[in-house]
């Protein structure tokens, strides 16, 4: 099918159920918003064509999902259809499918989906339309689709994914039994998969890893620890003493995920030095940290030799600091980097993690990687820029995160604009924030700086929230 037919069938189907998409009703006032966002965004997905080629097809998804939101059907399918050549089609209707979804219309996310070219790598889109249905708790239809998964080429992954976000929601809502029947739906789904014994060995471990750490950050521990059984068996198996001691190492900073730091430490231990020891005890203590105890954290990495602290070693267990709320420690972590650009990218990353946190220490650690970036700007990665600006942002610094922007290329403000929009927006300046956005020259971060504005504007709707422009 052509790509010219599937726009126009799915243009002349959306006109049929654009009044399912419809928002509910609503004031005057949230009315004018929503009119507002829909402008914005078609001023937006208007820029696509102008994108290169290869960021047109996120870019397109992105805005379609909020032109859904907004109740425009039609705009979206208009914006998916302005990319002449996407990456994946799946990729590409992912934001509508999920938006829709949503919305409470996730037949109409299938109709869409069901007509996209055939061996289009969709199961991403299906993924989405999944995970809605789940949080809806339509279990039936979440299961429906995740099968339709099952059956897509190389889509093994993507089912366990879409059967795990079940599982999650079913233990959420206190269905214990249906959502270990799903985990194990999902278990025997990475165990049928045919493979050479040391490949086989080494992707089930990974995967084990990767559902363990999903079910423990959902919560459902008890979930996360069947599937760590499953990891502790590869720990035994194949030929190759490289893949088992990838399962140990993954062993050991699962079993740390869900809070079993004490047999954590022991698996670690049982690697040999040049095995990864050093590195699973680092991961070990950044789950300690994060999970609340940042000195138990420290006593362990006392243990690691010095040799193991790279700068990413070094970044990453700061950050863990930070999240548990250890400034001081954080700090004097990033302090160890050696390299002027590696410690600026340091205090970039803390100083981001505090301003999420919502930790007024932000504003030192942010001003500390700025100190770095002045000493050597030439040697300064512009993502590190670019994490200052967004940083300035989120604590409201709006002078700073211009200055910042000014720095930056156009590709490299796509980023920072889209978040600095949404903070203005946020901070009731939205005027401010259309106003950036237009007076950006480049089509890929203007049309992300239209976007953020837009997408706060609905959320606002969404919320009830009446602050939308405190300086006019």
């Amino acid at each position: 099918m052509s790509k010219m037919r599937i726009a126009s069938k799915m243009l002349s189907f959306c006109l049929g159920v654009l009044a399912l998409a419809s928002p509910p009703a609503v004031s005057a006032q949230a009315t004018q918003g929503i009119a507002e966002a829909r402008a914005l965004l078609h001023e937006a997905a208007e820029l696509v064509p102008q994108i290169e080629q290869v960021q047109q097809t996120s870019a397109a998804s992105n805005i379609a999902a909020q032109q859904v939101k907004a109740g425009d059907l039609a705009g979206a399918l208009e914006t998916l259809h302005r990319v002449e050549k996407p990456i994946d089609e799946g990729i590409l209707y992912y934001g509508a499918s999920f938006a829709l979804t949503a919305r409470g219309d996730w037949a109409t996310a299938m109709q869409i989906l069901g007509g996209l070219p055939d061996g289009a790598s969709n199961s991403s889109s299906y993924t989405a339309v999944v995970v809605e249905l789940a949080k809806q708790h339509d279990f039936k239809n979440a299961h429906k689709v995740a099968r339709m998964i099952a059956d897509m080429p190389d889509a093994v992954p993507r089912f366990v994914d879409a059967l795990l976000f079940i599982c999650v929601e079913r233990w959420k809502r206190g269905d214990k039994a249906e959502s270990f029947e799903t985990l194990n739906e999902a278990l025997y789904a990475v165990d049928k998969l045919e493979l050479a014994s040391d490949r086989a060995a080494n992707y089930a471990a990974e995967r084990y890893a990767g559902m363990a750490d999903f079910l423990a950050f959902s919560g459902d521990v008890s979930a996360a620890s069947a599937v760590i059984e499953r990891l502790r068996m590869v720990t035994n198996e194949g030929p190759d003493p490289a893949v088992r001691s990838r399962a140990v190492r993954l062993l050991a900073e699962s079993l740390a995920r869900i809070g079993n730091f004490g047999e954590a430490l022991s698996v670690a231990k049982q690697l040999p030095p040049t095995a990864g020891r050093d590195a699973a005890m680092i991961q070990i203590a950044c789950q300690q940290a994060t999970q609340g105890d940042p000195s138990g954290a420290r006593v362990l990495v006392s243990q690691v030799q010095p040799k193991e602290w790279n700068n990413q070693n070094l970044k990453q267990f700061a950050s863990a600091l930070a999240r548990a709320g250890d400034s001081t420690g954080a700090v004097a972590i990033v302090r160890m980097i050696e390299k002027t650009a590696d410690r600026a990218s340091g205090f970039a990353e803390v100083a981001l993690e505090q301003a999420g946190q919502k930790d007024s220490a932000a504003i030192l650690t942010v001003t500390l990687a700025m100190e770095e970036v002045l000493r050597d700007r030439t040697a300064i990665d512009p993502f590190v820029l670019q994490l200052i600006a967004v940083t300035q942002g989120e604590l409201g610094n709006f002078p700073g995160a211009l200055e910042i922007l000014r720095r930056l290329d156009g590709r490299s403000r796509q980023w920072p604009l889209w978040s600095i929009t949404e903070s203005l927006v946020e901070a009731g300046k939205k005027n401010e924030a259309i106003a950036l956005a237009r007076a950006e020259e480049d089509a890929f971060p203007r049309a992300y700086a239209l976007l953020g504005t837009a997408t706060v504007l609905l959320e606002q709707r969404d919320s009830g929230g009446k602050k939308v422009d405190a300086a006019r």
